[in-house]
Order: C-alpha cells, then sequence, then structure tokens
C-alpha cells in the first residue's frame, strides 16, 4: 500500500501504539494521513482488516492478516474497514529527514501528474467531454463558460461516479481537474481528494511550476469558504462541537494571514505546518459527521462557489 512502493532507509521511529477493534473503529474508519516528513507502518497484531488507500481515481484495497504489515508515506490518506471483533493493529509513525519537515514534499505532486489536459470550447463541448469519460480516467480541463449544469449531468449520469475539482477561474475561464471514478464517492472522499490537490499544487510550486502557487491558493481559499459557508453548518446540525468549529476558524485566519508570503521559505514552512495539522483535524474530527449531505451536498461542494 505504500506509494512509492517501498519506504525509504534512515527512519526515524516516534512511538508504537496498539489499538483494538472499538480504538481502531473510532480512531481509523476516517480518513488519515501521515502528516509532514512522516511515515506510518501499519501491522496487524490479531485477527485481520481491511485496509483502504485514497488514490486520485479509485481506492486502492488490501485484506491485511495477523503478522502482515504495510507502510504509508506523508500525505497518503488510509483507512481500516471489514474489522474482526478481536482485530488489533500497532501503528508506528516515524520521522524522515528533518530538512523535509517543513516544505511539501516533492512526492505530492503526483496527484497532478498524470491527468491528460483537454481544452473545451464552451458547455456543450464540456458536456460531451464528461460524457465520453472512460471509467478510470482524469482530466485536467481548460475551459469557458458556465460548467454547473454539465457537470451536474455527467455526475447523475455516471451514477455518483464522478468527480470535478475547479483548480482555478477568473471571469468565465477555469481549469478544473476531474475523473470518472470506478465507484461511488461520498462527500468525505471528495474533500480528502480537495486536499490532496491543494497539497499537489504546493508540491509543484516548492519544485518551480509557474502556476502551482496560484492553484494552491484558489483551491484553498474555495474550500475554505465552503467550509465556512455550508460544511461547518451541517457538521453544527450533526451533534459537532461549536468550540472545534471557532478552533477551525481562527487556523483559517491563520492560513489567510500567510498566503500572501508564501514565495518566502520561512512564511512557507509556517504555513505548511499550520495547514498539514488542520487537515488533519478536519479529516478525522469532522467529515465523517457529513454522511447525510448526500448527493445534493456533494453537487453543492463541486459546484462551489455558485453564487
Amino acid at each position: 500500500m505504500t506509494d512509492p512502493a517501498d519506504h525509504p532507509v534512515g527512519l526515524r521511529l516516534l512511538v508504537e501504539r496498539v489499538y483494538d477493534a472499538r480504538e481502531i473503529r473510532g480512531k481509523f474508519s476516517a480518513w488519515h494521513a501521515p502528516r509532514l516528513n512522516r511515515w506510518e507502518r501499519l501491522q496487524v497484531v490479531a485477527g485481520a482488516i481491511l485496509c483502504e488507500r485514497l488514490r486520485p481515481v479509485g481506492i486502492a484495497r488490501r485484506e491485511l492478516p495477523s503478522g502482515e504489515s504495510c507502510w504509508f508515506g506523508p500525505g497518503i490518506r488510509w483507512r481500516v474497514r471489514g474489522i474482526d471483533a478481536d482485530s488489533r493493529i500497532a501503528v508506528a509513525p516515524h520521522a524522515g529527514p528533518a530538512a523535509e519537515a517543513d516544505l511539501p514534499s516533492p512526492a505530492r505532486s503526483h496527484w497532478l501528474d498524470d491527468p491528460e489536459r483537454l481544452a473545451v470550447a464552451g458547455e456543450g463541448d464540456l458536456a460531451r467531454t464528461l460524457t465520453r469519460m472512460r471509467e478510470g480516467t482524469s482530466r485536467l480541463i481548460h475551459g469557458r463558460g458556465d460548467p454547473a449544469a454539465a457537470v451536474g449531468d455527467a455526475f447523475r449520469r455516471a451514477g455518483g461516479r464522478f468527480t470535478w475539482h475547479p483548480l482555478w477561474s477568473e471571469g468565465d475561464r477555469y481549469i478544473a481537474w476531474t475523473a470518472r471514478q470506478p465507484e461511488a464517492i461520498t462527500l468525505a472522499d471528495y474533500l480528502g481528494r480537495d486536499h490532496a490537490l491543494i497539497e499537489a499544487a504546493l508540491a509543484r510550486h516548492r519544485q518551480g511550476d509557474p502556476h502551482g502557487l496560484q492553484w494552491a491558493l484558489f483551491m484553498l481559499e474555495r474550500h475554505m469558504r465552503l467550509e465556512e459557508t455550508f460544511l461547518f453548518d451541517i457538521y453544527r446540525r450533526q451533534g459537532g462541537s461549536a468550540r472545534r468549529i471557532a478552533e477551525l476558524e481562527r487556523e483559517h485566519g491563520l492560513v489567510r494571514e500567510d498566503r500572501a508570503g508564501l514565495t518566502r521559505p520561512q512564511t512557507l514552512r509556517r504555513f505548511w505546518r499550520i495547514l498539514e495539522a488542520h487537515d488533519e483535524k478536519e479529516e478525522s474530527l469532522i467529515y465523517p459527521y457529513l454522511t447525510g449531505a448526500g448527493e445534493e451536498g456533494l453537487l453543492r461542494a463541486m459546484a462551489f462557489p455558485d453564487d
């Protein structure tokens, strides 16, 4: 389940903890990722589990019996399903090179490395393009006009096996990452992929991509506004903590304060640490509450901002 396929040498064990079935359901049933420069080793101590990894297109699955283990690199989102009553796992975070802790790893850029780039002439051309996409493929779409109707139609025709993530827009022009997924997605899947695409754009910025920072800042502001105007309300109605929402909104403020200075390495390092901790809180503590949003919630997230 590792990505890349093997973990690097020289990792330093930080701590190892064993979780029983009840704790696994509480902590690892939602998407979770090693952050900063950390890697995580997952080992099955007793019973068996089904381990899942979120990919740009699809979800990789692997059954792990007792004694089996796998590694996850920085930013790789994984979760545990198919838990036996006697299942126990050991999770051991390891630190990589200290020099990599404060900046986005180039390995995270792979989310934006593979899609075929495609220009569409207008809304009709976009609708035809999305309808013809094969299952398991992704595209980087450059287009003009309002994509909302075509996106909604593609989502429904695909039975929810479709995702659309705006990377940038100005006037009637836009760039979006889209994929025809092999299975229906959830709102938590969508938001986890949105985080991963932001991280990929920041990694490309660090590599000198002239569009990386522009895309990252656009996606990040869109994502925070989506949470503040829509998602946090769902979380609150489902019994979520008002104190936790206030904490996350305070962190949104810190992110916004730093974003103008991300060409400076010191500011980028501070920003990256805040963002990594913030995203992990959201994916593990907030997004599991959003299961009731359904198709309407997913479509609103894809079309946002819809004003």
